[in-house]
């Protein structure tokens, strides 16, 4: 199977290491890691592709939810 993560050589165990050991120095990283991901916005990603960053004036409000600093 090549989705289970059993074969050699791949980053998987070396990723859930590094997490493991995150995890044990800051407990709840994880966590924020997933909220993070979770509540991505298009303008934090500085990519053209899904935000029109050429189309912004200056004063534009820019994102219309106002619990969004920025």
């Amino acid at each position: 199977c090549n989705l289970c993560g059993s074969q050699d050589g791949l980053q998987r165990v070396a990723m859930k290491q590094m997490l493991d050991e995150w995890e044990k120095k800051k407990p709840g990283v994880r966590q924020v890691m997933a909220h993070a991901l979770a509540t991505v916005r298009p303008s934090h990603l500085h990519d053209p592709r899904v935000f029109d960053f050429a189309g912004l004036e200056i004063g534009d409000p820019g994102e219309d939810d106002p619990n969004v600093p920025f």
